[in-house]
Formats: structure tokens, C-alpha cells, sequence
């Protein structure tokens, strides 16, 4: 399916704890509430993003298709509304209206952006009769609902036309500027390239029927510099068009995998290690750590490691991690506690008081283990480890 530009509602939601489970970047998730397209078009692009769902309505190119299917609309919209956190509209639309009024009496954040002018595209439509009478009341009626979102949340407007209309009603306008650039159009276009100095650049598609085939060859039209550096360590995976003059690794410094495609590439170069402080002797029902979270099932040998929460080893290890020594593996028991944890000898018989143990720290693994990001992982091992 893909979703039509014509007319379309785009909104996103942020994901809030408690909800099903999806993927999406960080925590944020988005949402698509647009019209389909019965059989896709020949242009287009298909959804493909994976922290993206798409929310379908019934396909309407304008009014005339929309109203007669109202009532199954507001029911969609309700639908998709409740488990939003943050509305969208593009506007004007004729569904964002329903929206608007159904998040707002969910008491939920909501943003315009308006992207056209119905008012100054009717003289120039060319409908006749009762066609033009009854889209003149439709536009009267989008103007009238603009009004009153516009009154009542934050908006942004395409252009400085549409941001001067909209501020005639006493609210206040952000305004944007969207446009398609060709390789000749860089730095040579009044309206955008040749103006004041570029705060923002946000960049939604590279087009190489425009003559661009990567985001570089962007910068380096708009943007006068000695040297260009764009790619950190994800963007190095991109390949050698991303790369610019000078890459900015980070992460994968550190062993961290950023992208798929340095899987092969990378290797894991932090290895924590912890001295064992005690070993012992537990007992069938034996507890083990804080709140007992682990009870002996059978005698088991077990250490003492020195190693916890306080050297950034952190609790949501408990019950997950593991240690190695000479090959075998050694489970953590129970919670990790604020400079210990305690973990299963059972394999390292040979394992004693002042032997050390290395923490299993694949940075990739223990990301989707314990839910901190290979970030978190790097910048919380702290102070206290030694260097070597």
C-alpha cells in the first residue's frame, strides 16, 4: 500500500509505558493516520521505517469522498486518538478537525502544521454551479476550523504567506519552508540558498533524479567550509559517499555496533573484569542477595564478586548476567547489590577467593538484555575500573 499526498492527516504518537509492544527509536514510536490508496501508484514510497505503524483510512482525494464516509471516520479517529500522547495534524485536511476536537477533549498536546491555502486556490479552481457553491462552503468551513485550531494550539506554517495569514487572528506562527532542490539549485536559489545564514536544515529525502545522491553533496552546496565531516559511527556504515572529508567514530571506538552493517567489522574491545572476595557454601533454600530474589534449588558453591551498581554494573543485571572464567560460565544470582554480585561457581570449581572474573559485556547482547543502549553501557563502566 502507500499513502496518498493528497489531503492526508499525519500525525505521531509518543509511546507511553504500559503500551504494546513495538519497535521504534528510543522510545518514541510514530503513528500514520492517512488515507490509502486502493492500488498504489506508480510514484510513491512504501512504509518501510521500523518504529513506523501505519493507521489506514478509507482513501478520499478531498471532501467529496470524505463526508459521505463520516461516521466511519470518527470512529477510526477515536480509535487512533486514544493511543496517542502527542497529535499532529497537516492541515487543511477535512479529517483534521474531527481529530483536533477528539484530542482535545482527550486533553491530549497537539501541533498544526498548515502546508496550503484553499481561500487562495478557489478563483483559480475553475469549478462552475453547484460544484463551486458547495466547495466555496467546504473552504469556508476549513477556514473556520483553521481559526480555531490555530487559536488553540502550537502551529507551524509553510512559508511566510501562510504564517502572515494565520497571525492576522492574534496568535503567533512559526514558520517553515519546504522545497525541492536540484544540484543547480544549490547555493544559487534566492529564496533559500542565497539568504540569511541556515539555522535548520532538515533534510526528508535525497532525490538522485535532482542530481543528489547523497546528504554531503548537500552540505557542501550550502555550506563553505575546509573540510566537511558528517558521519559518525553509524553514518561511517552508510558507506564512502556519507564519509565527507574527515568521519567522527565514536561509538564504535568503544566496541559499540551502531548499525548492521559493521557487525563484522567491529569487535568487542571492554572487557570489565572483578576479583572474587568470598566464596561459599550454600544450601537447598538458601537465600541470596536483596528481597531473596534467588533461592538455592541444591547445594551450590558461589563467590562474592566485586563488582556492583556503584562501578556502573547496574541492577537491571540481576537475574541476567553472566561472568566467565577459563571458558565457563558463571550465572549471576540474585540482585546485584551497590559494590557486589554474586554469582554460580558451579562450573569453575577451580575458581577462588581472589581470582578474577570477567562480566560478559557484549555490547550489542547485554543492549537488548538489560535495555540500556550501548551508550549507557560504555559511559556508565566509571572511576573505579582500572585502565589496562
Amino acid at each position: 500500500m502507500a499513502c496518498s499526498s493528497v489531503a492526508s492527516v499525519i500525525e505521531a504518537c509518543v509511546n507511553r509505558p504500559g503500551h504494546s509492544e513495538r519497535s521504534r527509536f528510543g522510545n518514541v514510536a510514530f503513528s500514520l493516520l492517512v488515507p490509502v490508496f486502493n492500488t498504489p501508484p506508480a510514484s510513491g514510497s512504501r512504509l518501510r521505517a521500523a518504529n513506523v505503524s501505519l493507521a489506514p483510512l478509507p482513501y478520499f482525494p478531498g471532501p467529496r469522498q470524505f463526508y459521505p464516509q463520516l461516521l466511519t471516520m470518527r470512529s477510526r479517529l477515536r480509535a487512533w486518538v486514544d493511543q496517542c500522547d502527542v497529535i499532529h495534524l497537516r492541515v487543511p485536511s477535512p479529517a483534521a478537525i474531527f481529530a483536533f476536537r477528539i484530542a482535545e477533549a482527550r486533553r491530549k498536546p497537539i501541533f498544526l502544521l498548515v502546508v496550503g491555502d484553499y481561500e487562495a486556490l478557489l478563483p483559480h479552481l475553475g469549478y462552475r454551479g453547484i460544484k463551486k457553491i458547495l466547495f466555496a462552503q467546504y473552504v469556508a468551513f476549513e477556514e473556520w476550523a483553521l481559526h480555531y485550531m490555530t487559536k488553540r494550539a502550537l502551529t507551524f506554517a509553510n512559508g511566510a504567506a501562510l504564517k502572515a495569514k494565520h497571525e492576522r487572528d492574534g496568535v503567533r506562527i512559526h514558520e517553515t519552508r519546504t522545497t525541492t532542490l536540484s544540484l543547480a539549485d544549490l547555493a544559487t536559489r534566492t529564496d533559500t540558498c542565497a539568504g540569511q545564514r541556515i539555522r535548520l536544515l532538515c533534510v526528508s529525502r535525497i532525490d538522485p533524479r535532482k542530481g543528489l545522491r547523497s546528504l554531503p553533496e548537500v552540505i557542501r552546496g550550502l555550506v563553505s567550509a575546509k573540510r566537511y565531516s558528517l558521519a559518525n559511527s553509524a553514518g561511517i556504515a552508510l558507506g564512502a559517499r556519507y564519509h565527507a572529508d574527515l568521519t567522527r567514530p565514536g561509538l564504535a571506538l568503544y566496541g559499540g555496533i551502531p548499525r548492521p552493517e559493521l557487525a563484522d567489522a567491529i569487535r568487542q574491545v571492554a572487557y570489565p573484569e572483578a576479583a572474587v572476595l568470598q566464596v561459599r557454601e550454600l544450601l537447598a533454600g538458601d537465600a541470596v542477595g536483596y528481597n531473596a530474589t534467588f533461592v538455592a534449588p541444591r547445594p551450590m558453591r558461589v563467590g562474592v564478586v566485586a563488582l556492583g551498581y556503584a562501578d556502573g554494573y547496574l541492577r537491571c543485571w540481576s537475574g541476567k548476567g553472566r561472568f566467565h572464567r577459563r571458558g565457563a560460565e558463571l550465572p549471576a544470582l540474585g540482585r546485584v547489590s551497590m559494590d557486589m554480585t554474586v554469582v554460580d561457581l558451579s562450573a569453575a570449581p577451580d575458581c577462588g577467593e581472589g581470582d578474577w572474573v570477567t562480566a560478559d559485556y557484549d555490547p550489542v547482547a547485554s543492549a537488548a538484555a538489560t535495555g540500556l543502549s550501548q551508550y549507557e553501557l560504555f559511559t556508565l563502566l566509571g572511576k573505579r575500573f582500572g585502565r589496562g
